[in-house]
């Protein structure tokens, strides 16, 4: 049984969920990117962007060896979830190291909550002051999933995370697209999506990052639901930007968050 899930701003504007264990998520809502225009914030962020992309790229490289493994008996393939996993130990370290850990916080979702909000996991950039600069909420997943027939390996994935949905009104009855979505909708406008993709036919060991923006623009331009247009963008668009343009990018100080134009980005 999925207990009961609420989400409420607070004074100090911090997202309470009831009956979930304590300190497994912490998201801030409703602060805006900060406008300020001094060398030090702009050397500061240049850090965190110069990290963040060295940290993706080391953690691309590790998880490149997993990716595009064919079983010889066709009976199992790697798991999003455990890529991700990989993935993820080796970015946190590579951060460790650098003594960045402060100013690039990674928040891993539990299956329930991933399921629920349609987030794997959370990104969140600060200052030395803790004032957040950038949150990035991100779903991942494998592009073989986008070429499943219906009611294939992703939609009874799906299936599965509608009985979580049903713990707060919010997410019902949405795709994981939608779900992304309106999580950044509720955290605030200085939280991003963005879809990060393990493989790409002919390139099974090709990472690449698409902005949620980007898919949701591709929706209104094609009239595609959010799991064609993402396939669409992705395979259809030969733009790339490095990681370190795309947050430099999302982290303008002259106008808030940019857009970054149709592109994705590769991380390796």
């Amino acid at each position: 049984m999925v207990p009961e899930l609420t989400i409420r701003k607070t004074s100090t504007g911090e997202f309470n969920r009831k009956g979930l264990p304590q300190g497994c998520l912490h998201v801030e809502i409703g602060q805006k990117v900060s406008q300020e225009d001094s060398q030090e914030d702009k050397a500061e962020t240049l850090l965190i962007c110069k990290v963040f992309s060295q940290g993706v790229l080391h953690a691309s490289q590790r998880l490149k060896d997993y990716l595009g493994f064919v079983d010889p008996q066709s009976k199992f393939q790697p798991a999003t979830n455990t890529l991700s996993e990989i993935f993820l130990v080796n970015f946190i370290s590579f951060c460790m190291e650098k003594g960045a850990e402060e100013l690039i916080v990674t928040s891993k979702m539990t299956r329930q909550q991933s399921c629920l909000f349609g987030v794997d996991w959370i990104w969140t950039l600060s200052g030395a002051d803790k004032q957040i600069k950038l949150q990035i909420a991100v779903h991942a997943l494998q592009l073989a999933e986008l070429f499943c027939a219906e009611g294939g390996p992703a939609e009874e994935e799906e299936d599965c995370c509608r009985v979580a949905a049903l713990a707060d009104e919010c997410f019902q009855n949405m795709s994981q697209f939608g779900k992304l979505a309106e999580f950044c909708r509720l955290v605030g406008q200085d939280c991003v999506g963005l879809f990060v993709a393990f493989g790409v036919p002919g390139k099974p060991k090709d990472i690449r990052g698409v902005l949620l923006d980007g898919i949701a623009k591709e929706e209104q331009k094609c009239r595609l639901s959010g799991r064609n247009a993402l396939r669409q963008f992705v395979t259809g668009t030969d733009s790339t930007l490095p990681t370190k343009d795309m947050l430099e990018n999302c982290l303008g100080t002259n106008s808030g968050l940019r857009e970054v134009g149709n592109v994705y980005t590769n991380f390796v």
